[in-house]
This record gives C-alpha cells, sequence and structure tokens, in this order.
C-alpha cells in the first residue's frame, strides 16, 4: 500500500514537472515578446490596419493618424520575409529585433514590449513599451496636398510640415500628383520607431497645369481682340495713331506669348515672367496733311506678365502691370 502511494506521488509530480515545463516553454515561445512582436507584423503584412491599431500600445504616437489604414497598406509594398534576429530583456522591456523585406528594400526593426498581466493567470500578456510607428514629418513645398502609396493626404498648411505617423516597418511611396502640380516621388523607409526624417516634397507645375493657363491667357487676349478701338481697355496692347481713323480698328493676335510657369512668392503662388507677343491692327486711315485714305496694318508687340494663384483646383491670374517697361 505504502508503495503505491508512492508510486502515486512520483507519477502526479512527473506530471506538474512536464506542465510546469509546458507553460515555461509556452511563455518563452507561442506566448513570449517575440511571439506578440510576429502577431502584429502579421497584421501589417496583410494590410489590416484596423487590426494593428487593436493591438496594445499601438497608436498615432500623437501625429496625424490619416495613412495608418488598410488602403496605405495595401496598395505598397507587401510586408514578407519576417524573421526574428533577437530577444533581450532589460529592466522589464524585451527588445524584439526582426528582419524583413518590403518590395526591393529589406531592413531590420527593433520593437520594445513590455508585461501587460497574464493570460488565464498562466501565459504573459504583453504590450508596445512604444508604438510601432515612425513619426515623419511631411512638407510639401508650393502645395499642402501629397500621396502615400497613391492615397491622398494633406498637410494643414500649403509649405509648412505635419507629423505623420507610419506603420513600422514599411516601404512608402511618397508624391504629389494633382491636375495642376506634382513632385516626383521617393520611397520612404520606415524601419525605426518614433521620430523619423523629414520627407520634403518640391512640387512643380504639370503639362495640364501649362496648358489650362495658356488657354485662360489666349482667351483673355482674344477678348481683347474684340475691342474696336487703338486702346482695348484692359489690355496690354494699343497703338497711337497721329491721322484720323476712318473705319473701325480692327485686332487679331498674330503670335500668343507662350507662356512659362515659375515660382512666385510663396506657397500656392505662382508667376508667368514678362513673356512676349505680337497683335495686328487694321484699319483705314486719312492722312491729316493731304487727306488721302490708306489701309493701316501693323504689327505691334507687347509683352504679359501674370501673378498665378492655386487653391485646390482653381486658377486665379493677376496681370502684372509692366509699365513703361511692357
Amino acid at each position: 500500500m505504502r508503495r503505491t502511494v508512492v508510486s502515486w506521488l512520483v507519477a502526479v509530480g512527473l506530471v506538474l514537472i512536464a506542465s510546469i515545463g509546458g507553460v515555461a516553454t509556452a511563455n518563452a515561445t507561442v506566448f513570449g515578446a517575440g511571439a506578440f512582436v510576429r502577431e502584429y507584423l502579421d497584421t501589417i503584412a496583410r494590410g489590416d490596419a484596423a487590426s494593428a491599431l487593436g493591438i496594445p500600445g499601438v497608436d498615432d504616437g500623437g501625429a496625424d493618424d490619416a495613412l495608418l489604414t488598410d488602403a496605405v497598406l495595401r496598395t505598397g509594398a507587401r510586408l514578407t520575409d519576417i524573421s526574428q534576429v533577437s530577444d533581450t530583456e532589460s529592466a522589464g522591456i524585451h527588445t524584439v529585433t526582426v528582419r524583413w523585406r518590403a518590395g526591393g528594400q529589406q531592413g531590420e526593426s527593433s520593437f520594445e514590449v513590455e508585461r501587460d498581466g497574464s493570460r488565464f493567470g498562466l501565459f504573459p500578456a504583453w504590450r508596445f513599451a512604444t508604438s510601432p510607428v515612425a513619426l515623419v514629418p511631411v512638407t510639401v513645398d508650393g502645395d499642402s496636398r501629397f500621396r502615400v502609396n497613391d492615397v491622398p493626404a494633406s498637410t494643414r498648411t500649403a509649405g509648412e510640415a505635419d507629423a505623420f505617423a507610419l506603420f513600422v516597418p514599411g516601404a512608402y511611396d511618397v508624391d504629389a500628383r494633382t491636375r495642376l502640380l506634382s513632385a516626383k516621388a521617393q520611397t520612404f523607409v520606415a524601419d525605426t520607431t518614433g521620430d523619423a526624417d523629414a520627407i520634403e516634397l518640391e512640387v512643380s507645375p504639370t503639362t495640364g497645369f501649362q496648358k489650362r493657363l495658356q488657354k485662360e491667357v489666349d482667351g483673355f487676349l482674344d477678348s481683347c481682340a474684340t475691342q474696336k478701338v487703338l486702346q482695348p481697355t484692359g489690355c496690354p496692347f494699343g497703338q497711337v495713331i497721329d491721322d484720323r481713323v476712318t473705319s473701325p480698328p480692327t485686332w487679331t493676335i498674330s503670335t500668343y506669348p507662350v507662356v512659362r510657369i515659375g515660382a512666385g512668392g510663396g506657397a500656392g503662388k505662382w508667376q508667368v515672367s514678362p513673356t512676349p507677343g505680337t497683335a495686328n491692327l487694321t484699319m483705314d486711315v486719312q492722312a491729316l496733311a493731304d487727306g488721302t485714305i490708306s489701309r493701316y496694318d501693323e504689327d505691334v508687340e507687347f509683352r504679359v506678365a501674370y501673378d498665378v494663384t492655386v487653391k485646390g483646383d482653381t486658377i486665379t491670374i493677376t496681370p502684372i502691370d509692366l509699365g513703361d517697361d511692357g
């Protein structure tokens, strides 16, 4: 009887030892800090921003959260080839380092994780001690609109920086492209949490902007040409005649100024520098000296310059008075 009891106690002890060993193994693997980080990375890899934001410790870090979306993750280079490099612990903080690939970019990122209670009283629960996002200042010189992985976004003020949160890790294509303005794309590699290098975009006029402004200038000059007077009101051309005009002056635009758009004096401000054009004037004139009537047919040179303001997709052009220089 005594031997049976001893055998039973030994068996129970072995089961307990095995159970404790199993819990310890699970704590170090399935329920470890590395597994917690992998769960987060898997949500990023499948483009599930909402699930990522539901993981303890994941937030916008105090920056604009407009880019923490499924659309940004799913239209960009997907996260692949994830592998853990190390898991070190100091003062209760685990630093989990992983390697990854996104498109043509390969990187290594570290995440700080801390205990957040337990599961079922046996297994540790975790949270990010530092939110796994990069805080990226974005400036669009000349506009406020830009895109990340083709997803539209905007700073609050053109030409001034705003910080946006981006999930780490990842490779993000950043550019600006509207009907009027565009900026060359650049790839931002988000491999480090916290404050990141700034993204600066410098927009320039698109071909569409150039064509639209040219059309407006041409249309304005055409309307000037409809005025049957020697000095069309509010127009850049006119003529002075000493003889008597005996038929209505008729203007036509011989050469339209070729519009070239350059930077203006601030965000949303552009300028067309002085550009030459030619208008033709025809009419009958009577010489005051002898009364003879002749046909007047001359080209009149002129120049135009404009201040151009862009707000959204609206263009406002204001003629610049060139004075005697025009």
